[in-house]
């Protein structure tokens, strides 16, 4: 009887340490827009510096939805908490003088993925209103 009451602590101990120890899974979605010029939809020139990036619908719940601008390296990064299909929309305006204004716009959806980092290049082209 002394020995079941000696391993009765142990076997808990354990149990306890297995359940508090166990690997919890990431689910972080890690996202990286690159937004690059182009003329056709289908080359790619340089990278937009500063291009306004609009992640998700304005219809979507506030945590599958971003916006922001990208870097130097025409780069735009964000860490969503979920798995979704997002639609993502970039523009850039360039004003060369008070006559001209060259407007570019890109359009591209985007599939987060749990523990990984997606990468998407965004397509900019000229367009008029």
């Amino acid at each position: 009887m002394k020995k079941i009451a000696f391993l009765i602590p142990i076997f808990t101990v354990v149990i306890l340490l297995f359940v508090c120890t166990q690997c919890k899974e990431d689910t972080s979605c890690k996202m990286k827009v690159t937004c690059r010029f182009s003329t056709n939809g289908i080359d790619t020139g340089a990278v937009v510096k500063h291009a306004y990036v609009k992640v998700g619908k304005e219809t979507n719940a506030p945590y599958a939805k971003t916006a922001g601008y990208t870097d130097q390296q025409g780069v735009f990064t964000h860490t969503f908490e979920l798995e979704a299909l997002l639609d993502v929309v970039a523009t850039y305006v360039d004003s060369v003088d008070e006559n001209t204004i060259n407007k570019y716009s890109g359009t591209a959806q985007i599939k987060l993925i749990a523990g990984e980092e997606v990468e998407k290049t965004v397509l900019l082209v000229p367009y008029e209103d």
